[in-house]
């Protein structure tokens, strides 16, 4: 007891800035001057001496500093600490590196504490970003240092908000409109939708930074959160029929809110990810098909059932458009316009199994024209992929509905 009088008199004549020095490691200094190992002592009087610390930081007017310290840390991962969203807003002290990370975490720190008494959602929990559109235990690419920011794409609605990575040469923001978005393995951008920040409680600390300056307000994340695919009931059960696409919804996505919008496709392959439609106050989605199909007069193994066949290989970057041509006059018809291709996918002819022969050069993907395809039922007929969009029974065609929606809304840049 004498000991521990003795230490603790020592330590509280000594200045905060000694105190630390002194207390670094296992190490305690005894009135003696001797170094022994009292991990016991050391942490009774870390407590004593910093519980009393962090009673006067509360009352720091400092609202940046105050929020920091209630950040709790994800143990085993560097945590980086992100103050805005905005792109206007960005500092040296939001530049962030992911490079070759397997996941990394952010930490929010309001400029404002306020904000978080304007929502229910808090900036007490580290945000983990795990490197997902890279394969099975995937990693960030090399060069995945720059900034988040939060994006609205033109001539879209409030709900087609998404965070974005932005690639920068370096730390200074002045560099960012020079910099390039993050691109998964496909050649589509990185991105987090507003419409899974809304709902997945993982990413609920980065709302308030939405909200503090400004970037989202909430009535919008109150519709987000509603109209989520991503979801679930009351009974929680995901809702349908987004439940079937839910191992889909986290990584092949195509988000598409106006004509013009750039998604990457893949000619070949049985699921081509899940296109999704994002209007004003509601959200559809569909699982994609090859977009260029042949029906095989012959199964492709004895004993099955005939299969359809795709004639390419390969990846394109296409957009939706409102189709001009003289036989969809007076309709309301989407058509795919081809904008390029992809260097490390490109475009590959595929034989068909049945060895008979097709008109393939006539549908052969050019790029800056409409994306060929046969008329169903017939290999030999050659027309663009259209969909009307009024017609009762076409699936896609209600959800590419909502770009007519959004256009009559919000413009196009078309």
């Amino acid at each position: 007891m004498l000991r521990t009088s003795l230490v603790w008199t020592s330590f509280s004549q000594r200045p905060q800035d000694e105190l630390a020095r002194t207390l670094r490691g296992y190490g305690c200094v005894l009135p003696t001057l001797q170094s022994r190992r009292c991990p016991k002592l050391v942490n009774s009087v870390l407590r004593r001496h910093f519980t009393a610390e962090s009673d006067r930081t509360a009352t720091n007017t400092d609202s940046t500093i105050a929020s920091e310290k209630q950040a709790k840390v994800i143990r085993g991962l560097r945590t980086r600490i992100i103050r805005t969203l905005d792109p206007a807003k960005l500092t040296a002290g939001d530049y962030i590196d992911f490079s070759f990370q397997l996941a990394c975490v952010v930490n929010p720190a309001l400029r404002d504490v306020s904000v978080i008494g304007m929502s229910e959602h808090s900036v007490t929990t580290a945000v983990k970003l795990k490197a997902i559109g890279w394969g099975h235990n995937g990693r960030y690419p090399p060069d995945t240092r720059g900034f988040l920011y939060y994006f609205l794409p033109p001539h879209s609605p409030p709900l087609a908000g998404e965070i974005r990575f932005r690639r920068t040469p370096s730390s200074d923001p002045a560099g960012f409109a020079a910099g390039s978005d993050l691109l998964v393995s496909d050649g589509s951008v990185w991105r987090l939708p507003l419409f899974k920040i809304a709902v997945y409680k993982l990413l609920h600390p980065l709302l308030p930074l939405l909200r503090q300056d400004g970037l989202v307000s909430q009535k919008t994340l109150e519709i987000a959160a509603r109209c989520s695919p991503m979801a679930t009931s009351q009974e929680g059960e995901t809702k349908q029929p987004a439940k079937a696409y839910r191992k889909h919804l986290d990584s092949v996505v195509k988000i598409v809110s106006h004509f013009g919008q750039e998604i990457v496709l893949r000619l070949s392959g049985v699921h081509n990810g899940v296109l999704v439609a994002i209007g004003t106050a509601s959200i559809e989605l569909k699982a994609l098909r090859p977009a260029i199909r042949l029906a095989a007069n012959q199964p492709l193994v004895e004993g099955q059932k005939v299969r359809s066949h795709s004639p390419y290989e390969g990846s394109i970057r296409c957009c939706f458009e409102r189709s001009t041509l003289p036989e969809h006059t007076g309709k309301r018809v989407v058509v795919l316009r081809i904008k390029g291709f992809l260097d490390q996918d490109p475009i590959r002819e595929v034989p068909p199994p049945d060895r008979l022969t097709y008109p393939m050069a006539h549908i052969r993907p050019r790029e800056g024209e409409l994306l060929m395809t046969f008329k169903r039922h017939n290999n030999i007929q050659v027309q663009p992929w259209a969909v009307d969009v009024d017609r009762p029974k076409a699936a896609l065609g209600k959800l590419l509905r909502i770009l007519y929606e959004n256009e009559q809304l919000y413009g196009s840049p078309l």
